[in-house]
């Protein structure tokens, strides 16, 4: 507290800038005397240097940032270049923060957008590498170039269109299922009469069946990114339905992606077969749609002249699991992050996983991918052996005294091998290098060539030799009459790929050129995937007839009742325009049936495009780090889904956040970054008696005569003397802020610092600084703020 903090010199006012733009800040930075030593959770002391208005980034929690944001008339490009600098030399201590710091003033920009009104901002990390020292910024001056881009004429959304005001679910009887996996089903008569619930199926004209859903993909975290808007149409088979009349001996045939599917990852080195696991669902979700007018059924595919014949094709596994949560697994924080981890390597230091590929090709080059991640406090590896062949790597240690540190580190093995037999054994090795050394398994991933050999029931291929192709000819072997395939690249949209069989070799051409084509060969008299989910009938919606609502409260069904009363008293104690939105029936429309926190970012995206008035939203349920309930415990509750970081591995950086739903412009997603468009806010009950609690104690006090005293007047700001007196300034700083933004506020302050410590047999203690708290927490406080540890 007693160093002594000088204001940045600010030499421009505001502006907004127009068309192409160029301008020159100054700023003058001067620093505290000395830095602050900030506490971490196992007790050591980091040196921190500061200034008035830093910032610190997330990857350097150390180093501070300079921060400036400007008004500019629209979406543009900016860059900053450095016109000059005044560096000293400062006497700073080494980190591992210092991975940031380069020999030159680090620059940054980007543009923010607050609904229709754009920000330039530009960052600089005022400090550099000098020989074996370090050089602070005192001054600089920057040049600002702002270019304004072209503005889109339309919103983006998939296939350039706004979104619709009218659902597919809007009309019609509708019926929900899930799938597991991705493959070929069949809905049989049993099936859609007596398990879905189709009970006057004899009276409907088949050819009136629709079958709508979007597969079991996660949706795209940056909002610019293509996605369906609402439910796709799927083309599928209806066998026996040209009588008019769905019999006994009527089934429906489609193809599902499921919550695992296959990515291709394009590489002019090495291309690669994915696989992609839903974070948030264990099923993808399919709707039934029985309403007048024909359906979209399959197309026959025409088979094209080619020279190119292959008669092998690309095949891929994966092996994960989804087990442990390493932040849940460390004592010392909670839950976080969206990464999932396998089998612990502790007490087992060797464990072997089993992939099998029927008629691989011997001798061909296969490509294995994993990660693993290891805790250790000295250097560490790990080795997969696979066919003759290892692939190894280093593992960096990690801090494991320090609470704050990452709990592990990440490796990822990438190799060949030349696979000699179909079953492949992959043995994972984490050798002991210390006691208490830890490990686990993320996932390892096989593409295998395979002779393109009919096998089971059916079989999904394609061949990555034939996209510099310009078609390529197709060679099935050990295929009969019954064998049938379709073309699921598009895989809404399949067709039914024309054939011709010879020998037992079924034969076609397609066109390749540049894409990655996808069949699935099937027996049609063989055994096929049934739904593992069944929710029956449900009721029409149309959320996206929405459009001028000021508020919207995106409840669980369990806390309905509450949720109404809720927005009840909003309507006639505020006079809000408030929607109630029921989350499974917003997910129902805009992810396909299936938990992701980005539909509920969708679906508010949309609401914004629409009003610009449009400005809060409220979840109302808890959320959970554990959406699927990988812990299997009965205590997780997952109402409302939050939003995770990527990052899983700090206790810090790592965390949920709904600022994620708030973030609508469309180059803002899933990296947290940017300007909130509107107010987003949650109540967290874990149970009907929690929600009335809640709800009764917000209505009381707006309305009860007894609760308005000058308790709505007082706010308490705490601070923890921790890390060199940080936290008491940054109370102070939303002390000030409070006062001016509401100077009616009387601002009441207890800053441990200001009070005796006292030394128990439990610890430090504050005696009188409890006191002072428990003091103004009976006399009623509109905010209590505690910031520290």
């Amino acid at each position: 507290m007693k160093n002594q903090i000088l204001l940045f010199v600010l030499l421009f006012s505001s502006f907004l800038l127009n068309a192409q733009n160029s301008f020159t800040i100054t700023r003058e930075l001067r620093w505290a005397n000395e830095p602050s030593l900030w506490t971490l959770l196992n007790g050591d002391k980091q040196e921190v240097w500061k200034f008035e208005g830093c910032s610190y980034p997330d990857e350097a929690r150390s180093i501070p940032v300079f921060s400036e944001r400007f008004p500019i008339s629209g979406n543009a490009k900016i860059s900053a270049e450095v016109v000059s600098v005044q560096w000293e030399a400062f006497s700073k201590k080494k980190s591992t923060d210092d991975a940031v710091l380069a020999n030159e003033l680090g620059l940054s920009t980007l543009v923010e957008q607050e609904k229709k009104l754009f920000y330039g901002r530009v960052k600089v990390l005022p400090i550099r590498k000098a020989g074996s020292g370090y050089e602070r910024a005192v001054s600089f001056t920057l040049n600002i170039r702002v270019e304004l881009l072209p503005v889109p004429e339309t919103p983006v959304t998939e296939r350039g269109g706004p979104f619709t005001f009218n659902s597919v679910l809007s009309t019609g009887e509708i019926y929900k299922f899930g799938v597991s996996e991705s493959g070929m089903y069949k809905l049989d008569y049993n099936y859609l009469k007596n398990t879905l619930g189709i009970s006057n199926l004899d009276n409907i004209d088949p050819r009136t069946i629709r079958l709508y859903g979007n597969g079991g993909k996660m949706l795209p975290e940056t909002n610019g990114d293509d996605r369906p808007d609402d439910l796709l149409e799927n083309a599928i088979q209806v066998v026996g339905e040209n009588d008019g009349k769905f019999d006994q001996g009527d089934y429906i045939l489609f193809y599902a992606v499921g919550p695992r599917y296959m990515e291709y990852s394009p590489s002019s080195t090495d291309p690669e077969l994915r696989t992609k696991v839903n974070l948030y669902d264990r099923d993808a979700w399919y709707f039934i749609k029985v309403e007048g007018g024909s359906g979209l059924r399959i197309a026959n595919q025409a088979s094209v002249p080619a020279t190119y014949v292959t008669e092998e094709f690309d095949d891929y596994g994966r092996i994960e699991d989804e087990k442990t949560n390493l932040l849940n697994f460390n004592s010392s924080s909670q839950g976080s992050g969206k990464r999932w981890f396998g089998d612990y390597f502790y007490q087992t230091r060797s464990r072997s996983y089993q992939f099998n590929f029927p008629n691989a090709v011997s001798g061909s080059t296969a490509r294995i991918r994993g990660e693993f991640v290891g805790r250790s406090d000295v250097g560490q590896s790990v080795r997969f052996e696979v066919s003759g062949a290892t692939i190894s790597r280093n593992i960096p240690s990690v801090n494991t005294a320090n609470g704050d540190a990452p709990f592990a580190a990440n490796a990822t093995l990438v190799g060949t091998f030349n696979p000699a037999a179909d079953a492949i054994t992959v043995e994972v090795n984490y050798p002991n290098v210390s006691a208490q050394s830890e490990g686990w398994l993320d996932y390892i991933e096989v593409n295998v060539r395979r002779k393109l050999v009919m096998s089971g029931s059916s079989m999904g291929f394609r061949d990555l030799n034939t996209i510099n192709e310009p078609s390529a000819l197709f060679r099935l072997s050990s295929a009969g009459s019954n064998i049938k395939v379709w073309d699921i690249s598009d895989p809404q949209v399949p067709y039914l790929q024309e054939t011709t069989l010879s020998g037992g070799n079924l034969e076609f051409g397609a066109t390749t050129q540049g894409v990655l084509r996808n069949f699935i060969a099937f027996n049609e008299s063989g055994d096929f995937l049934a739904p593992e989910q069944t929710v029956g009938k449900i009721g029409n919606q149309n959320l996206h007839g929405l459009q001028d609502p000021e508020q919207v409260i995106i409840y669980h069904p369990e806390f309905e009742a509450q949720a109404t009363r809720l927005a009840e008293h909003r309507r006639s104690y505020s006079g809000l325009k408030v929607e109630m939105v029921n989350v499974d029936q917003l997910f129902n429309e805009f992810s396909s049936g299936g938990k992701d926190p980005t539909a509920m970012r969708d679906f508010l995206r949309m609401l914004l495009e629409r009003n610009n008035d449009f400005e809060y939203c409220l979840l109302f349920g808890d959320g959970s780090f554990d959406p699927k309930n990988n812990t299997n415990s009965t205590e997780n509750k997952d109402f409302i889904p939050v939003f995770e970081t990527q990052e899983s591995f700090s206790p810090i950086n790592a965390f949920p956040s709904d600022d994620y739903f708030g973030l609508l412009s469309p180059n803002e997603g899933g990296a947290l970054t940017g300007a909130l468009d509107i107010s987003v806010g949650r109540l967290v009950p874990r149970s009907v008696s929690e929600a009335e609690a809640l709800v009764n104690k917000i209505i009381a006090y707006d309305v009860d005569p007894a609760l308005l005293g000058d308790w709505h007047l007082r706010a308490l700001f705490i601070a923890d003397d921790e890390d060199g007196n940080a936290h008491i300034k940054q109370a102070d700083k939303l002390s000030i802020a409070n006062s001016q933004a509401e100077n009616w506020f009387n601002n009441e302050k207890v800053y441990f610092d200001a009070y005796q410590q006292i030394a128990t047999s439990a610890g430090q203690r504050f005696p009188d600084a409890k006191s002072a708290i428990n003091s103004n927490i009976f006399k009623g406080n509109l905010v209590t703020q505690y910031i520290g540890h």
